[in-house]
């Protein structure tokens, strides 16, 4: 049961985020999924990158745009600005490298995209993988008798047939 008086959705009752979920709404965070009512949180659906957007900056609260219009394909998205605060904020980059003048709104959201999203968002350092570790390794030459006593069995020949080697070991 969630603890957050007089804000909750009316499709989370009794699971598990319920809580997290009305959190959220009244820290203005999410405003739920089904407007204008937003009564729903729709913990079942997936994420796009607009709405990670909009979750994003209503959280971090970035607010310069850097004049607007950073991404060609946002234009119709309700969460627009929102990109383009994260845009303009350096955590977003786009989803078209090197150019990056697409945001892709209405993709959605991988994890490894949330990750770079909130290392920028959080400003953490990246890890630097630690260099290969290699060994090497020194096998010394077998000793002249272990050499010799191939060489001498080698002309020996076939033990079953007593037949001599077919050519000798060269």
């Amino acid at each position: 049961m969630s603890t957050t008086v007089g804000v909750t959705f009316t499709d989370d009752d009794r699971l598990v985020y319920e809580e997290a979920a009305d959190r959220l709404k009244t820290a203005g965070v999410t405003q739920g999924c089904n407007p204008p009512a937003n009564d729903h949180f729709c913990g079942d659906d997936f994420v796009d990158r607009g709405q990670m957007a909009g979750f994003l900056a209503r959280a971090l609260g970035p607010v310069d745009d850097g004049g607007g219009d950073l991404y060609i394909d946002d234009d119709n998205s309700i969460f627009e600005l929102a990109i383009d605060r994260l845009g303009t904020a350096g955590i977003t980059q786009g989803c078209d490298p090197p150019t990056n003048i697409r945001y892709c709104p209405d993709h959605l959201v991988l994890r490894d995209q949330m990750a770079a999203f909130l290392m920028r968002a959080l400003d953490l350092t990246p890890i630097d993988p630690p260099p290969p570790v290699t060994t090497t390794i020194t096998i010394p030459p077998p000793p002249e008798s272990a050499i010799n006593g191939v060489t001498d069995l080698a002309y020996q020949g076939d033990s079953a047939t007593g037949e001599p080697p077919a050519k000798p070991p060269g």
